[in-house]
């Protein structure tokens, strides 16, 4: 079976980074042979225990700081030697392990590497689970001469990326969609989650607390719901609090100090099964242009339907009053408008939540549908 270089050089773990994990033992599963080259200094902050308990081989080698976050001289410095020692130690490792494969899951890393990939004869495979970074000249040439040139297939978790990437050059065919499939969260750990209350509707949102991802427009639509019913509602919160701002904000506020037993706030939940079982509806409210969304997928399995916003490839995997609902206005009004709809139609909540879970097979979000796609890939 072939062998694959993967280059996974990030430290968080969120929804890129198990999509990506998930990949791996997919391949891993069918015989591929794969070594992993990961952050020396990042990688056990977030990533190892979950890469270990999937039994996947890694490699520590030097990766560089995105220095776009900032704009002091030494940080800069600090990038440029960074630079240079990952481009030596790919190599290095390229020639010990002679891989018939490169696989790339992040242009920062691509666009770094270019000065070795250019000698490398190797094909690449390159996993697009965000839109292209191009917002300065360097990184458009790049990609418009470079990464569009060198890789040999492209795969793109949705058809809003591959639209993306068409953008670049309306002629490129080497390129499939994949859509995810919600990844095994191996790691385990304890957990005192809330349970399943029959007397409350339960909305869920799961996923980083910040704005961008539209938490404050769901706490506000929150407190409007609650003001009227304040019995019917709970909102569970799942998301790591620590260096939260948006948290810090919400925790001083007067309805949060009255109402924290209906507004809860469970931090980075493991076991995230449970509480899509035990909720009536999934809210995804982000504002940004989203690639595609796991938290849709993993509310499918738990026949949890979900309430979106019409955000970048969000809406490809909802069929509109349906298994799910798409607002058009991102605002609390819109997410009000969705809750009241289910909360005031029971048998249209059990239908959606009937034709989410049905709607699974159709997408093709099923562990054989996804291998054979990524087998494809690589045959």
């Amino acid at each position: 079976m072939p062998k694959i270089l993967a280059i996974f050089g990030n430290v968080a773990l969120y929804g890129q980074e198990r999509s990506n994990i998930h990949v791996f033992n997919t391949l891993r599963n069918k015989g591929y042979e794969l070594l992993l080259l990961v952050n020396d200094r990042g990688f056990h902050w977030h990533l190892q225990p979950e890469v270990d308990a999937h039994f996947l081989n890694y490699k520590k080698i030097r990766f560089p700081w995105n220095f776009r976050k900032t704009l002091k001289i030494k940080s800069l410095l600090l990038y440029l030697m960074d630079t240079v020692r990952y481009n030596i130690e790919f190599l290095n490792s390229y020639k010990k392990y002679k891989p018939d494969y490169i696989h790339i899951a992040n242009d920062f890393f691509y666009m770094t590497l270019w000065p070795t990939l250019i000698f490398v004869n190797c094909p690449i495979i390159f996993r697009l689970g965000d839109k292209p970074t191009r917002r300065f000249f360097y990184e458009k040439w790049l990609w418009k001469y470079f990464i569009i040139k060198r890789t040999k297939h492209f795969v793109c978790i949705s058809k809003f990326i591959a639209t993306e990437l068409k953008k670049i050059d309306p002629t490129f065919k080497r390129l499939s969609v994949i859509y995810n499939i919600p990844p095994t969260r191996k790691a385990t750990i304890k957990e005192n989650l809330p349970q399943k209350d029959d007397s409350k509707f339960t909305v869920l949102y799961v996923g980083q607390l910040n704005k961008i991802k539209g938490v404050h427009i769901l706490f506000e639509a929150a407190i409007k719901l609650m003001t009227i019913k304040k019995s019917k509602f709970r909102f569970i919160f799942a998301g790591q609090i620590y260096q939260s701002d948006l948290f810090k904000e919400i925790s001083k506020s007067s309805f949060y100090k009255k109402n924290r037993e209906s507004l809860i706030f469970t931090d980075k939940v493991q076991n995230i099964h449970h509480l899509y079982q035990i909720s009536d509806v999934v809210v995804v409210p982000s504002l940004v242009e989203e690639a595609l969304s796991n938290i849709v997928g993993e509310a499918k399995q738990a026949m949890c339907p979900a309430i979106v916003f019409n955000s970048g490839g969000l809406s490809e995997l909802i069929q509109h009053k349906v298994n799910g609902y798409i607002c058009n206005e991102k605002n609390a009004e819109s997410i009000i408008d969705a809750i009241s709809y289910y909360l005031n139609n029971p048998n249209t909540l059990e239908k959606a939540r009937m034709a989410s879970y049905d709607s699974i097979l159709h997408l093709g979000l099923t562990q054989d549908m996804f291998t054979q796609k990524w087998i494809s890939v690589y045959n």
